[in-house]
C-alpha cells in the first residue's frame, strides 16, 4: 500500500521553498511538506501577477524577501502562519474547484477533530487572481469558495498547479498555534483522508536534492526574468 512521504526539509528561504516544491513534483507523490523558515516574515505572489503592483502592495508590509509562486492564487505574507505543499497524482482530469471542495473539506473535518473550528466559505467573491488582470490582493483578505473561514475571516486557502496527471498544491494555515504538532497532525490526517490512504513515512531530503534545489533557487525564483515574468 502506498504511503505519504512527509517530506522534512531544512529552514529556507522563500526562493528555497519554491525550488524545493517544484523539485518534488518530479517523481514524489504522494508527498506533504510543512514549510521551515529561516527568517520572518517574507511572502509569495500568485503566477500571474504583476510584480510591480505585487512591490507595491508588499511595501504596506515592510517585506522585501518575495517571489513568485508557480501555483497560481494571491499575495500571501508568510508572518506566522503554517505553510505547507502537498503533491499527489489524479487519474483523471478534474476541475480546479472539485480538488478544493473535497481537499479543503476534508482538511475542516480534521481541523475540527482537533478542536481547530473552521467553515468552508459557501459566498461568492468579487474578486479572483485569474480574472483579475494581474491586480495584487492579499490572499487573505479575499475569500473565495472552499476557503476556510473562522470568527468571519479566512484561515486556509490554497493555489494549485497540474502537470498533467500530478498536481502541486500550496496552502498556508492563519490561526492561532498554527505551527502547533496538533495542527500539523490535523493537516496530515486531512490529506490521508483525501487520497484514501492510511500511513505516511518520514522522508528527509539528502544533500544532492537540496543542492539541487538551492541551484535552482539562485537561477530562477531569485532571477529577474522570474520576478518580472508578468
Amino acid at each position: 500500500m502506498d504511503k505519504v512521504k512527509l517530506i522534512i526539509s531544512p529552514a529556507l528561504d522563500t526562493y528555497g521553498q519554491m525550488a524545493v516544491d517544484e523539485l518534488l513534483v518530479s517523481d514524489y507523490a504522494p508527498c506533504i511538506r510543512f514549510f521551515s523558515w529561516d527568517t520572518r516574515p517574507q511572502a509569495t505572489f500568485g503566477y500571474i501577477q504583476k510584480i510591480e503592483q505585487a512591490k507595491a502592495e508588499l511595501k504596506k508590509s515592510g517585506i522585501d524577501k518575495f517571489t513568485r509562486r508557480m501555483t497560481g492564487g494571491g499575495l500571501v505574507l508568510h508572518k506566522d502562519d503554517l505553510t505547507f505543499s502537498l503533491v499527489f497524482d489524479l487519474s483523471a482530469r478534474i476541475q480546479p474547484n472539485l480538488i478544493y471542495t473535497v481537499l479543503h473539506g476534508a482538511i475542516q473535518e480534521e481541523l475540527k477533530n482537533a478542536g481547530f473550528f473552521a467553515s468552508v466559505y459557501e459566498g461568492e467573491s468579487d474578486y479572483s487572481p485569474q480574472t483579475s488582470r494581474g491586480l495584487v490582493q492579499n490572499c487573505f483578505t479575499n475569500p473565495v469558495a472552499n476557503d476556510l473561514m473562522q470568527d468571519g475571516k479566512k484561515v486556509l486557502g490554497g493555489a494549485l498547479r497540474r502537470f498533467d496527471k500530478r498536481v502541486l498544491y500550496q496552502g498556508s494555515l492563519q490561526i492561532k498555534e498554527a505551527e502547533s504538532q496538533k495542527a500539523k497532525d490535523a493537516l496530515l490526517r486531512g490529506f490521508l483522508k483525501y487520497l484514501n490512504l492510511q500511513d505516511f513515512e518520514n522522508y528527509p531530503l539528502d544533500k544532492d536534492f537540496l543542492n539541487k534545489a538551492d541551484n535552482l533557487a539562485q537561477t530562477k525564483y531569485r532571477s529577474e526574468n522570474w520576478l518580472k515574468k508578468f
